[in-house]
């Protein structure tokens, strides 16, 4: 069990909230059969901090998920990729977090005092988290993912920010944007810059 995590066999029932293990080091583990079979990049879902097992919840962009393991695990992974000639991509969801995640914490603790509440669609107050009917603008209704104002600059920033992180840290090779057919076209404009 990790961080009261349990984790399951590989041959149980998934759930939304069960893991079955499988971690960088893993990764890093088989990058020689992987070579063999002549692969030229890695596509990682989600590797950030997160509460459920496909890490669409983001929690800490910057964190990776310490069940996946730490910076210095992907950073040997890339290194070992890069001299391999493998490429490494990430996948990412710029378009909402987890209820969990430090701004939309803050706007749940300070209602509408919060510095922060400009960073989402509120819409009343005082907000709770609800997973059906939040009110608060979330992923297709989903209550537990609260969608971004992509309209504010300090978001987009924050997020451009967080992505250049990765990019300068660990020189990865790419981003997978999740949902990507939901953001606006000149957000997306603006990442690719």
């Amino acid at each position: 069990e990790v961080k009261g995590r349990k984790i399951l066999p590989v041959d149980s029932k998934p759930e939304k909230n069960s893991f079955f293990g499988g971690n960088i080091e893993g990764i890093i583990n088989k990058l020689d059969y992987i070579e063999s079979l002549g692969i030229k990049c890695i596509y990682l879902t989600p590797i950030f901090w997160a509460n459920s097992n496909d890490r669409y919840d983001c929690i800490d962009y910057k964190k990776i998920d310490p069940m996946l393991g730490d910076t210095q695990k992907f950073n040997e992974l890339c290194e070992n990729a890069h001299s391999r000639n493998i490429k490494i991509v990430l996948d990412i969801v710029l378009n909402h977090c987890g209820t969990d995640f430090y701004l939309f914490a803050d706007v749940l603790k300070n209602q509408n005092k919060s510095a922060y509440k400009e960073y989402f669609y509120i819409i009343s107050y005082p907000i709770k988290i609800s997973i059906s009917n939040p009110n608060y603008s979330s992923w297709w209704g989903y209550g537990n993912m609260p969608q971004f104002n992509l309209k504010n600059n300090k978001v987009t920033n924050y997020l451009f920010e967080c992505c250049q992180y990765w990019l300068n840290e660990f020189n990865i090779d790419g981003w997978r944007i999740d949902v990507s057919s939901e953001l606006e076209h000149n957000f997306l404009k603006q990442f690719r810059i």
